[in-house]
């Protein structure tokens, strides 16, 4: 699963729009769309406060990245 695919998970689980999630984390609505389809990725800051947002461990985003 790709940081995209478990950052779309996660909005969904927490059943959040991602107009919601561009407000809360400070990005437009397009951009929360481009995180979740592997076009670009989030900046630290932004990451950070998608994290929290979903009230997530920051390893269930990076699992692919750390061999999971």
């Amino acid at each position: 699963m790709t940081l995209g695919e478990r950052l779309k998970a996660a909005r969904i689980r927490e059943k959040l729009s991602q107009e919601f999630v561009a407000k809360e984390v400070g990005v437009h609505r397009t951009t929360i769309g481009k995180y979740e389809n592997n076009e670009c990725l989030p900046s630290l800051t932004t990451m950070m406060k998608l994290i929290k947002l979903y009230n997530e461990d920051a390893n269930y985003f990076y699992m692919e990245i750390l061999g999971g």
